[in-house]
């Protein structure tokens, strides 16, 4: 009940099956440097009144260090990728599963799927 179960396939082979927690938020910003991003925002997607709307995380120091582990799934150009190929500059997505309701510049948060947009 706490994990779900992500398989990629490759036409009918299973490329990545990965178990993770349930992603239940969104992060996006753009890369500086590793998973380190600045403008950073959060999807604001929680109830009982969510506006899904992006929101920084912070006025003054609007950063996120987004952990990858080495189970996660990095898309990148409708392909499944290794972590490596995130660049600086890049603007990402990232699913993860909870925040605090204290949202720090600078906080890690563990990316369960990442989406590279470029």
């Amino acid at each position: 009940m706490d994990e779900v179960v992500t398989i990629v396939y490759d036409g009918s082979v299973a490329t990545h099956v990965v178990f993770a927690p349930h992603p239940n938020r969104s992060v996006r910003g753009t890369v500086i440097s590793g998973g380190f991003i600045r403008n950073a925002q959060v999807l604001d997607n929680v109830p009982p009144n969510p506006t899904y709307e992006w929101r920084d995380i912070s006025r003054t120091n609007p950063t996120m260090d987004i952990i990858i582990p080495h189970n996660a799934i990095v898309v990148r150009n409708n392909r499944v990728v290794g972590a490596g190929e995130i660049q600086p500059g890049d603007q990402i997505r990232a699913l993860i599963h909870g925040l605090p309701e204290d949202i720090e510049p600078g906080m890690e948060v563990r990316g369960l799927i990442v989406l590279v947009e470029g």
